[in-house]
Parts: C-alpha cells; sequence; structure tokens
C-alpha cells in the first residue's frame, strides 16, 4: 500500500503549504509583488526548473502558477521554517519533516506519504477542514462513519489558497489538464530529483 506506507519527495507541490503558512500569517498576499531572481545561500544558489531563466518581479498567484523556486524559497524565508512545519502538520502530513532541510523545505525536499499530500489537499478544498483520510473497502453496503473534521485552516485563506491553485491549472504549469478536465480544477504540479525512499 504506497498510498499509505511509501514515502515520496513532493517536489513542487509542496509549495502550496508554504504559499498557505503565507497568507495565514500574513506575510503574502495573490497580488504581492516578489523578485524572481537568483538566490544565493553559501555555496548554494537556488535556481528555476528553467535554469537561468527569470522573470524578474512577478505577483504570488503567477509565480505559484508558473513553480518558481526562487520565489517559493522567498516565501519561505518570509514566513520561517517553523511557520510552515507547523502549517505542514496542521494540514495532513504526519511524516516528520527534516530539521536540515532549511530553505530547500521549499521545494519539496523531504519525504512524505501520498496519501498525506492528498489530505493537504483535501483540506484547502474543504474550506480549511483537516481530518483523517476515509478508506473505502467496497462500493455499496454500510457507509464508514464520517471522521472528525478540526478547522485547521481559516475559511478565508482556505479560498484565498484553492484560488490560487486554479491559477496553476488555468494559466500555469498544469494548464494541459484543463483542457481534458473540462470543470474548475485546482491543484499544482510536482517534480522531484527521483529519490525513492
Amino acid at each position: 500500500n504506497r498510498a499509505e506506507r511509501a514515502e515520496r519527495q513532493p517536489g513542487s507541490s509542496f509549495k502550496a503549504i508554504v504559499y498557505a503558512a503565507a497568507l495565514e500569517a500574513g506575510k503574502l498576499t495573490p497580488a504581492t509583488i516578489i523578485d524572481d531572481a537568483p538566490m544565493p545561500i553559501g555555496d548554494w544558489k537556488f535556481d528555476n526548473f528553467e535554469k537561468e531563466s527569470f522573470a524578474g518581479p512577478i505577483r504570488a498567484r503567477l509565480a505559484l502558477a508558473e513553480s518558481k523556486n526562487t520565489v517559493a524559497v522567498k516565501v519561505l524565508n518570509l514566513v520561517g521554517i517553523p511557520a510552515a512545519q507547523a502549517a505542514a502538520t496542521r494540514f495532513g502530513i504526519t511524516t516528520p519533516l527534516p530539521q536540515d532541510a532549511g530553505l530547500a523545505l521549499a521545494l519539496g525536499v523531504s519525504s512524505v506519504k501520498p496519501i498525506d499530500m492528498a489530505n493537504v489537499y483535501a483540506t484547502f478544498a474543504s474550506g480549511g477542514l483537516e481530518g483523517a483520510p476515509v478508506f473505502l473497502k467496497k462500493v455499496g453496503g454500510e457507509a464508514s462513519p464520517p471522521a472528525q473534521l478540526s478547522q485547521v485552516l481559516k475559511p478565508e485563506v482556505a479560498y484565498v489558497m484553492t484560488s490560487m491553485l486554479r491559477s496553476v491549472v488555468d494559466e500555469g504549469t498544469a494548464r494541459a489538464a484543463a483542457s481534458r478536465l473540462r470543470r474548475p480544477a485546482a491543484g499544482k504540479t510536482g517534480t522531484t530529483n527521483r529519490k525513492v525512499v
């Protein structure tokens, strides 16, 4: 059961957690302008997926839609690593996040369970309500008791986050999916370095 037991790097799909933490803390709005430019930290320079390709000043909504790594790192730096880690746990991540990931946490370098990432996105979609996933063994018969839900993110913040994730599908890295879905959708693409744990 890889959904519950495997751990995989979420890659850029983790950026939504970082952005949501910053929205929640009042450090960011979808219209906030952040410079998409190289950000050296020691000997390491954060780069975008398209190497040496930077957009300059860009709104947070578009930066998330286009999955700009440099902006995600700057958003994490703005909100703080502890706040992002706490948000991840509240939104449904059960896997311990490494303390030494640093700002690379924004790029999804830590391994998490796929079911946890699904739960995070369900938290956004449900208006900030989080609960343990309910598994169906078969269709029909008696329904499982509903999961206990907790309000872990303000509904208005979850709404804005979902709106930003719609931009990913409508105009960003997931726009190819929009033509196939033919209905409103929100989400985030994510690539990793193919590390398997």
